[in-house]
């Protein structure tokens, strides 16, 4: 006997998989899961980013060989990032 229970797609994420559970709740519920399942997609590409920086900066094995402005910048623009 086949039992089939209702699965979102393996590509759902958490709360798009909380959002197909939530049906029937109110549209301010709803409205809010949307929108925290777009923060949460945002948060990713900003960790991917951030990840990206990161593997680009450990390729250079000799930090002296680099200006210091670059770091400078870096730390600006980090910070900048961080503050909004």
């Amino acid at each position: 006997m086949n039992s089939h229970k209702a699965q979102a797609s393996p590509a759902a994420t958490p709360l798009e998989n909380l959002s197909e559970k939530s049906r029937g709740m109110s549209p301010l519920s709803d409205k809010l899961l949307k929108t925290l399942n777009i923060l949460a997609a945002e948060q990713g590409r900003v960790n991917n980013n951030i990840n990206q920086l990161a593997k680009h900066a450990n390729q250079y094995s000799n930090v002296a060989d680099l200006d210091s402005k670059i770091f400078a910048q870096f730390n600006s623009l980090l910070t900048r990032h961080l503050d909004y």
